[in-house]
């Protein structure tokens, strides 16, 4: 779970790759995540526009995949968010 930073006209923020904000330069190494992102703010401390390569950040391999385990709530981590929508089951 993390924030992000948006996606100005002319200032691309990175999206979903750049979620897990890798600040080291990564050539040639992998990161494998199984699991899931959750987006559900904007970074109040990982603010500045997004730079791809140069002396600051090199991707690396990205490896990632939903983990199917999350299809089953009882598998869901502590503290995951729920949504509940009530329906009318009896009107008078």
């Amino acid at each position: 779970m993390t924030g992000n930073t948006p996606t100005a006209s002319g200032s691309y923020n990175g999206g979903l790759e750049n979620l897990p904000r890798f600040h080291e330069k990564w050539t040639g190494k992998s990161c494998t995540i199984n699991g899931s992102f959750i987006c559900p703010w904007e970074s109040q401390f990982a603010d500045s526009p997004w730079v791809y390569g140069g002396n600051y950040y090199k991707a690396p391999v990205r490896s990632w995949s939903y983990d199917q385990m999350f299809n089953d709530v009882s598998n869901l981590p502590p503290f995951t968010p729920m949504v509940v929508r009530a329906t009318d089951v009896v009107s008078w």
